[in-house]
């Protein structure tokens, strides 16, 4: 039960630094937010591993899956620096 409320507590809290730091550093590279999006996902990969006793070996799926979400964070955080005028 623990395991879940600290999964299910992961997935909230995750969203909200990735908002909170892409807010609070606005002015940051996208390369640099890229990289901390990149580490984020990492973490939540390896926690997903290691608790569900996972194979640290990802499928095609779960690459596609992690590709995705690092380039639709990023290209959100790009756009709204575009859109505020922020370079």
């Amino acid at each position: 039960v623990l395991k879940m409320i600290f999964e299910y507590s992961m997935y909230i809290i995750f969203p909200i630094i990735l908002g909170f730091v892409g807010e609070k550093y606005k002015n940051m590279s996208t390369i640099k937010y890229a990289l901390f999006v990149s580490c984020m996902f990492i973490v939540v990969y390896l926690f997903i591993c290691l608790t569900d006793d996972g194979s640290f070996i990802p499928s095609k799926v779960e690459m596609l899956l992690i590709a995705f979400g690092i380039l639709f964070t990023t290209t959100l955080f790009h756009l709204q620096k575009k859109y505020r005028g922020i370079n």
